[in-house]
């Protein structure tokens, strides 16, 4: 697979536009509204190998944030769930910043066992927005036939920090800029909901293994 060259987060701003009440809905490239949720389905999660975090890989300048998660599968009301951890053993949660921790912790006590994996937790005191696409990946690692409108989401963000997500059929992409509150939750067109955007009192799994046009990093 190919090499690809990490680059820092891309600046965007998000346009807006007025409801008839006057509130703003954040609106995504393709003029439908990006939807606040649950991340990436793991109802596979243990049926698979779950890759190991590529710490070399990942954004410098998320590093450098005590915004950092660990992470593990465990079934809530019969379905896998990802519960953040502290590295000290309890529950962390995405509204609780007491509950984050500087990376080296996170990674250390990653890699002592005992967890699936590392997350950073996107906050109000940051400006990096986390945009979510849910199973638009083949098993070869590129966009599916029927996913294609992924293909102009990816180009207008180019430049941006473009990873697999843990299940590998998934992207996450990190982009740097601001947001207008958001009015609705629509997914992309047509009401599918395999994107998602993410900018504060959530928090993205984070593996380090970048994705560009179907070859990820090593």
């Amino acid at each position: 697979m190919g090499v690809v060259q990490h680059r820092a987060p891309q600046h965007i701003d998000a346009p807006a536009k007025e409801t008839p009440g006057g509130d703003p809905e954040t609106r995504h490239i393709q003029d439908s509204i990006f939807s606040i949720s649950d991340s990436t389905d793991l109802s596979s999660l243990n049926e698979i190998r779950l890759p190991i975090p590529q710490p070399k890989n990942i954004c410098p300048e998320m590093k450098e944030l005590p915004q950092w998660v660990l992470w593990r599968s465990e079934k809530r009301d019969g379905k896998p769930t990802k519960v953040p951890y502290h590295p000290k053993g309890y529950k962390a949660s995405s509204n609780k910043p007491r509950t984050w921790s500087p990376f080296q912790a996170v990674w250390s006590k990653y890699q002592a066992g005992g967890f699936d994996g590392i997350g950073f937790v996107f906050s109000d005191q940051d400006d990096f927005i986390g945009v979510d696409l849910d199973h638009i990946l083949d098993e070869s690692g590129n966009v599916k036939e029927s996913e294609q409108w992924v293909l102009d989401v990816l180009d207008r963000l180019q430049g941006s920090y473009t990873e697999l997500s843990p299940s590998g059929d998934g992207l996450h992409v990190i982009v740097r800029g601001s947001l207008p509150e958001p009015g609705g939750n629509d997914g992309k067109p047509g009401g599918d909901p395999h994107l998602e955007i993410y900018y504060s009192g959530r928090y993205f799994t984070i593996t380090g293994d970048l994705w560009s046009n179907g070859d990820a990093n090593d």
